[in-house]
């Protein structure tokens, strides 16, 4: 399933198959904490949204180091125990009160204060993601349920809070390797993969100045980790797909974006379009552009990008539209460009292509998408 690239929403499924199994204290592992993160997670989240002291946003970052030193899958003490903390620290507790409470938990076993306060749950939050059923909301501040997937999550509740602990890796291994197809049907990417709507796009339009949306997409250029609390938590070319719709609806609202990412009900993307699709489609009049774009450089980029660009431009104009491409790219690839030239020479499709810091220019000094694209190239 993961090696279907014409599926990349497999992923989730994949995903959300073995993290509904997996127990943090199995045969390969034997560590002391003896729960399934993902079930604890979940469960916690449901008893803190069902709390009419609070406002259904689900547990905060600065909480789930606690969820991660927990020991057992009890997830009614564990709600219990944030909702003592915010009684006391409200949603601000101090980086020392998590780190006594979490020290508290491991039995006074060292770890990085950083890591247990940072880097764990920022890797949490990015596995978690990959099942589908996680949101980000506040900001990033906070972690709650995909209502998009609320069915999903209902099944995997049901079928693995209670759940048999293995002896043999060979027995773990069979459990947690058999796909689980009544909960794969259950996912809406099975059926039909949801994407970002106009009003969750326009939202973080809004949220995304045009100097955060820039300097973002030249950070993916120039290898940089962004600190922001939710573009982080999103993979690079994936984010690559997000910050590029923003950026042209930012600079062109008269251009209608069509992101084929799949997203959660925030409009982030978890995954990527299913084959055949390309990354975004704009409209401009009467006019089709197909914007995608890709991290790869050099001659990876030729091979992986030039024929599945080709293929999703002639499907398009096959069904009648009068449409072109824009790949945008770290750096053109001379065999990327050439590629280009070829085709529309042989069979009259236009892929235009432009590098980042171009693109970036280019909607900063333009008023059109169609300018933005004929009026400069990488490839000169």
């Amino acid at each position: 399933m993961l090696l279907d690239k014409e599926k990349p929403e497999n992923e989730q499924m994949v995903f959300a198959n073995a993290f509904a199994k997996y127990q943090r204290h199995n045969p390969f592992r034997r560590i002391l904490n003896n729960n399934v993160p993902l079930i604890l997670l979940l469960e916690t989240i449901k008893h803190l949204n069902n709390d009419k002291d609070y406002n259904g946003a689900g547990i905060s970052k600065i909480e789930l180091p606690i969820l991660l030193c927990w020991k057992d899958n009890n997830s009614l003490e564990l709600y219990k125990q944030i909702k003592k903390v915010r009684k006391k620290y409200g949603y601000n507790p101090s980086s020392e009160v998590i780190l006594e409470i979490c020290y508290s938990l491991l039995d006074d076993v060292k770890r990085d204060d950083n890591s247990i306060i940072v880097d764990y749950p920022d890797d949490f939050i990015r596995k978690m993601r990959l099942t589908g059923l996680i949101s980000v909301r506040g900001g990033g501040r906070f972690i709650d349920i995909n209502t998009k997937e609320i069915k999903a999550v209902e099944y995997v509740l049901k079928n693995y809070s209670i759940y048999k602990t293995y002896k043999t890796e060979k027995e773990f291994y069979n459990f947690i390797g058999n796909i689980d197809q009544k909960l794969i049907s259950n996912l809406l990417v099975y059926k039909s993969p949801v994407r970002a709507t106009n009003q969750e796009l326009d939202k973080w339009v809004q949220h995304y100045q045009w100097a955060t949306i820039k300097q973002e997409m030249m950070n993916l250029v120039d290898g940089k980790s962004s600190k922001d609390e939710i573009l982080k938590i999103i993979e690079r070319p994936l984010r690559l797909e997000f910050l590029t719709s923003l950026a042209v609806l930012n600079k062109l609202p008269n251009v209608k974006v069509k992101p084929n990412f799949i997203s959660d009900d925030e409009g982030l993307p978890t995954s990527f379009a299913s084959g055949g699709n390309p990354d975004i489609e704009c409209t401009e009049g009467k006019q089709k552009i197909l914007l995608e774009v890709t991290l790869l450089t050099g001659t990876q980029q030729h091979i992986r990008e030039s024929y599945s660009v080709q293929r999703h431009l002639e499907d398009y104009i096959n069904k009648g539209h009068n449409a072109y491409s824009i790949l945008v790219t770290p750096k053109a690839f001379i065999d990327t460009c050439r590629n280009a030239d070829f085709i529309k020479f042989q069979y009259k499709l236009e892929v235009r292509l432009l590098d980042i810091d171009l693109f970036l220019t280019q909607l900063e000094t333009q008023d059109s998408l169609n300018k933005v694209a004929y009026t400069a190239s990488s490839c000169n």
